[in-house]
């Protein structure tokens, strides 16, 4: 008589807080010692774990009235005819040999006596396997005769092609129809049915059928332990050692003694293995099943949804569902047992890191035995009782826990199930939909592939860790920094270092020196380890870090220029010469969006608008490395968006400090700019140091990896920036040491940790692989993204640049470009009286702190890290002083600074003020031009505790304000200082941010009236310190129309708006037109206005297009900036000027956190000009990303 196996019945422990999370209350180890059927897996014998638990009575007032059920076919023999075959040609071998023992002997006897009884019948269901199926449907009439004794009663059978399937198919319609006479039996094997009762090898299956061949191998090593079998089963060890394959006969062997509980037989081979050898074998089978077709992170979670069309038929089905029936379906346990993982029952669904521990969480012989079965039963109000269909799950005819909470477990809402489960199928469809955001280059990715699989630990972890150059290297006696072989050749064959970076004491070198230094450590890279480096500098506004390159204006300013063509130039060339220097990978393009004035590094991105961040960094993107990021030229290089994301946004103003933002600005507009850098490629994206809403960026898998990596389908990989993965458990205090906080980053999604003075991060990650805290897959993952982009950027087969064909380096041609570049960004807002352009032949005296420093000019990241200390590297290049004295003539510029920057200290430190000497110079002048502002920063030292522009400054142009000579101010500054107690002293203000190396040219040039203004402002600029805004601000934070000569629309308090900006002529905008006065969300718009330039001067206009909601069912933004073009206009010249704005592009995030377009009115609005439109009807995406 059969044992029926009861440690089922008791199943799970449940807590009243995790309705859904159950918990094993006996480990599989005891449970298998218990009993060794188990250890079958999907061979178990559906009989042997059935429970004698009772089914929980139907609710009050409610009747089950609908049973949608899959099941497995029952017990069968195995498949293949190589499964018997294969061990008996060993053992028989071995026997004609004398090489077996008696033991060896009796298991060759037994595996050939069931082989005997397999002849013509492989794969066939067995008598074990039809009585499981006259068991299951015996026992559905008796436990539910509300739904299989009701007369006439509809059973709709659907089976796949395959045999057993449509037997035990047969077997159970038969106990069905045995229980009621009446019922109506239809039974379906049509191949119209396969699509979602046999989900084929195609799709997901087949794209995710290699993703755990690593883990596979490695556990199979590690639980499959031969020796004493072996010993068992021959008598000569060393014939083993030459004629078997120890390990895989007992896998064999193994296989063969689990499916012989599918038939009726004394015959056993489990006797022949050991507790602890059975043990080990069921966990290898159990971890390859989860790695097939669980929720497995080595697949991404993904294999469940192969039973996608399964799920949606379950519930289509269900849908239409109107008397009492039952609709029956048989398949396979492919089907299955992803199937469960899919509806979550009891929580199988669930990734599981530690594949060592895996068994302390999933067990296959709990979820498919032979005849495994999901059966749904639905429950509806008594008559004459009203309230909401209920469904109760059963997996294996044992009550399952749901994913959705419930107040009368084991009952739910069907109509929250089923929803949760439509949300669920439609995000997943979202994502598979989701192009890569680089397309896939077959042969690239085989070599990826080729390299990867050669790598060992120590030389994946290695490609991992960006170490700094100074470690490599000293200072000799005379000051000149040299490379330390000895230190180099550490570094890369011990620790196989993937990635240099930096300069040496983070000042720009020759581009000897660096052609010099990245070919000895590409020579050293490719010696020890066969992958080159990846070499990385800061080259943020042009080469940062090499000498007698081009440096052009910081971002800001060529946001403020609105001209998407100067910054795909400037890349370019900044491509060019950072190859030329033989550096293939920048820090750049910076996309923090600038909404805060206090923060430190607004003039590193491109303003407070998400708009003009994205399309500027897909013009950057597509300058810096061309038109196929799966081939990089000699000429491009790999860029790392920064800093991912929402890094600009500190709640206290300061560098690195923490981030507290809704989650609809969070996707909106943080988001907007890295999702386009994506979608154009950005070979690699830098991590933000800080925490959004108290979590750490780094820390995070919803951002790093769900955001980036799965939603946008983006292969690059993520680079920490300096050392911050350590701020985890030094600043934020969620890591316990630099080993937890290892873990945490890495699996989270960080590929790459600059980690710059220490290789402990290599050490401390392999012990953290080999403990089973981060999975190998993991590493594979990080290394193969990071293999990607050297691959991609050709450094495998040539990985030096420069030399011949980089003639061109610091070239006139460049330096006009720049020139080009800082005449259209510098702003020019107030020019009362026309007194600009300022006529030649009249005395100027120039003042400020900003009159004869290139440092201001160029800001931080200019040949050093702050912009200090590196007079003497660009003195070929024109202060203001020296631009006004080439325009206007050296005679008639009078420099009398009056307040001077303290070069030793603190940026925002300033000599004693000289005051009275500018006041006593200004009598000899005509005109006065204060050149104020900041000295150069970056980062941390940027902070600020106050952000009015310093009292000495002021006070400079309030003395200077007296002497009744016109006044103009020129701001060159990296954020906007309050200055709203001196703007009114000035006749003209011109704002130049930070334009670079030509900046004082171009100053000249335009305010000479030899170039036009063009540039707009790229951020609000503050009034006063209590009101910090920006242009899209919410509707309800206005607070009436403020009165003053550049608050032309404003209701909020300000010095000047986003997107001002004045010229030396006059443009007039008229005819708005949008083609449709009415839309859908899948319309596009088409938008068009006329820009006429009624002065008499040339110049260029942004034309700014903007949307405003009137009204929605969150408060709307004030206006909003959907797109943007500069145009050249010649006096008199019309020019109309044509959007394409996608109707989606409308949407704005709800409060569910759903993107979402609401019917009502909408107005377009280009300059002065408006136009109306209207959604006629609502849409609400599931889509993260529309």
């Amino acid at each position: 008589m059969r044992q029926k196996l009861l440690i089922l019945a008791i199943g799970f422990s449940m807590t009243s807080l995790a309705q859904n999370a159950p918990v094993f209350e006996t480990s599989a180890k005891d449970e298998i010692t218990a009993n060794r059927y188990l250890a079958g897996s999907n061979y178990l014998d559906y009989n042997r774990q059935l429970s004698d638990k009772a089914l929980t009575p139907s609710p009050k007032n409610y009747e089950p009235y609908y049973m949608s059920h899959y099941g497995r076919h029952g017990s069968r023999w195995l498949i293949g005819d190589g499964n018997y075959s294969r061990p008996i040609g060993i053992l028989k071998t071995a026997k004609e040999q004398g090489k077996l023992t008696p033991l060896g002997e009796k298991t060759l006897e037994t595996i050939e006596a069931i082989y005997a009884t397999a002849d013509k019948r492989l794969g066939d269901l067995t008598t074990v396997g039809e009585r499981q199926h006259h068991g299951i449907g015996k026992r559905m009439a008796q436990n539910f005769p509300e739904i299989f004794k009701t007369k006439d009663l509809k059973i709709d059978a659907r089976s796949t092609t395959v045999n057993r399937c449509i037997l035990s198919m047969i077997a159970e319609c038969e106990e069905l129809a045995a229980a009621n006479p009446t019922a109506q039996i239809h039974n379906d094997v049509s191949e119209s049915l396969q699509y979602y009762l046999n989900q084929p090898w195609e799709g997901i299956v087949s794209e995710m059928a290699k993703t755990g061949e690593k883990e596979d191998l490695e556990y199979t090593i590690k639980w499959t332990h031969p020796e004493r079998l072996m010993k068992a089963l021959f008598n000569d060890q060393q014939y083993v050692y030459n004629n078997v394959s120890a390990g895989a006969l007992m896998r064999q062997l193994f296989h063969v003694a689990c499916n012989m509980q599918s038939h009726d037989t004394d015959l056993e081979l489990f006797s022949i293995f050991t507790d602890d050898e059975v043990y080990d074998l069921w966990r290898l089978r159990n971890l390859q099943w989860y790695l097939d077709y669980g929720a497995s992170s080595v697949s991404g979670g993904k294999m469940p949804f192969s039973q996608l069309n399964l799920l949606k038929n379950i519930i289509e089905t269900a849908d239409t569902v109107t008397q009492t029936q039952a609709t029956l379906r048989f398949g396979h346990e492919v089907c299955v047992m992803p199937l469960a993982c899919l509806l979550e029952l009891d929580n199988c669904g669930m990734p599981v890191s530690n594949l060592d521990e895996l068994d302390k969480y999933w067990r296959n012989y709990r979820i498919f035995p032979m005849a495994c079965n999901v059966q749904l039963i639905f429950y509806r109000p008594k008559k004459g009782k009203t309230g909401d269909i209920l469904v109760k799950a059963l997996l294996n005819e044992r009550e399952a826990y749901l994913p959705i909470k419930t107040s009368q477990w084991p009952y739910y809402n069907w109509q929250d199930l089923r929803q949760y489960y439509l949300n669920k199928i439609a995000a997943f469809e979202a994502v598979q939909a989701q192009k890569p955001a680089i397309p896939r280059d077959a042969a690239l990715e085989a070599k990826v592939e080729k390299t990867l699989a050669k790598m060992t630990l120590d030389e994946k972890i290695g490609q991992m860790l960006e170490l700094n150059l100074d470690i490599m290297g000293h200072y000799d006696a005379t000051g000149k920094w040299k490379l330390n072989e000895t230190m180099l050749d550490t570094c890369i064959s011990k620790y196989k270092v993937g990635s240099i970076l930096n300069a040496p004491g983070t000042r720009a070198a020759t581009v000897e020196q660096w052609q010099e230094w990245i070919q000895l450590i590409q020579e050293k890279s490719m010696k020890y380890i066969g992958i080159p480096d990846i070499y990385g500098l800061d080259h943020n506004h042009g080469v940062t870090y090499t000498q007698a390159g081009t440096l052009f204006p910081q971002p800001i300013n060529m946001a403020a220029s609105f001209n998407t063509e100067l910054v795909r130039t400037g890349a370019e060339i900044t491509a060019y010469e950072s190859r030329a220097a033989n550096c293939p990978w920048v820090y750049n393009p910076v996309v923090d969006l600038g909404r805060d004035p206090r923060w430190p590094r607004i003039y590193e991105s491109f303003g407070e608008d998400a708009i003009v961040n994205s399309k500027m960094v897909v013009a950057e993107i597509k300058g810096y490395q061309g038109d196929d990021p799966n081939h990089i030229d000699q000429f491009h290089v790999g860029t790392s968006t920064k800093h991912y994301f929402a890094y600009g946004g500190p709640w206290s103003g300061k560098d690195r400090t923490p981030a507290y933002l809704s989650p609809q600005i969070i996707r909106e507009k943080y988001f907007e700019p890295f999702k386009q850098a994506a979608l154009a490629g950005t070979l690699t994206m830098m991590v933000n140091s800080a925490s959004v809403n108290g979590v750490p960026v780094h820390a995070s898998y919803e951002y790093l990896t769900k955001w980036l990596k799965e939603d946008l389908q983006w292969d690059g990989f993520l680079v920490t920036d300096w050392a911050d993965i350590n701020n985890l458990f030094t600043r934020e205090k969620v890591a316990k040491d630099k080993k937890d906080a290892i873990r945490i980053a890495i699996n989270a999604g960080i590929d790459m940790s600059m980690d710059p003075y220490s290789v402990d991060f290599c050490i401390l990650l392999k012990e953290l692989v080999n403990e089973g805290k981060v999975p190998m897959s993991r590493i594979d993952d990080a290394v193969r993204r990071i293999l990607r982009a050297k691959y991609r950027l050709g450094l495998f087969d040539k990985p030096n640049t420069g030399g011949k064909g980089f003639e061109k380096f610091g070239c006139d041609e460049f330096a006009q470009k720049s020139l080009k570049a800082a005449e259209e960004s510098e702003v020019l807002l107030k020019n009362e009286d026309n007194i600009l352009p300022l006529a030649k032949g009249k005395k100027i005296l120039l003042t400020g702190p900003n009159a004869n420093q290139m440092r201001c000019l160029h800001g931080g990241w200019s040949y050093t890290w702050q912009g200090s200390n590196a007079e003497d590297l660009s003195e070929k290049y024109n202060t203001i002083y020296e631009a006004l004295c080439n325009k206007y003539g050296k005679e008639n510029i009078i420099l009398e600074q009056g307040v001077t920057y303290h070069e030793k200290g603190a940026y925002y430190d300033e000599n004693a003020p000289e005051i009275q000497k500018a006041v006593d110079a200004a009598a000899k002048a005509d005109v006065i031009i204060a050149c104020i502002g900041e000295n150069s920063y970056t980062e941390t030292p940027g902070n600020l505790n106050d952000l009015w522009l310093s009292e000495n400054q002021r006070n400079l142009v309030k003395e200077l304000a007296k002497t009744g000579k016109p006044l103009i101010m020129v701001l060159n500054e990296g954020r906007p200082r309050l200055i709203a107690d001196i703007e009114p002293l000035a006749k003209a203000v011109v704002d130049i941010l930070i334009p670079g190396n030509y900046g004082g040219d171009a100053l000249a040039n335009l305010l000479a009236g030899d170039a036009n203004f063009s540039a707009k402002m790229p951020y609000t600029y503050p009034r006063e310190i209590n009101s910090l805004n920006t242009y899209d601000y919410k509707v309800s934070e206005e607070v009436g129309t403020m009165a003053g000569a550049y608050n032309y629309d404003a209701k909020v308090s300000l010095q000047w708006p986003f997107g001002y900006g004045l010229s030396y002529t006059t443009f007039e905008y008229s005819n708005l037109k949008v083609d449709k006065s009415q839309f859908t969300a899948a319309d596009v718009l088409t938008v068009s206005v006329d820009v006429k330039n009624t002065g008499a001067k040339a110049g260029k206009e942004p034309v700014l297009l903007y949307s405003s909601d009137v009204l929605a069912s969150i408060v709307p933004d004030n206006k909003r900036l959907r797109d943007f073009t500069k145009i050249e206009l010649q006096p008199g010249e019309v020019k109309t000027v044509t959007f394409t704005l996608p109707a989606k592009n409308l949407a704005f995030v709800g409060a569910d956190g759903r993107w979402t377009l609401e019917e009502g009115d909408f107005i377009l609005k280009v300059g002065n000009q408006t136009v109306g439109t209207a959604c006629t009807q609502t849409k609400i995406w599931d889509e993260p990303n529309i």
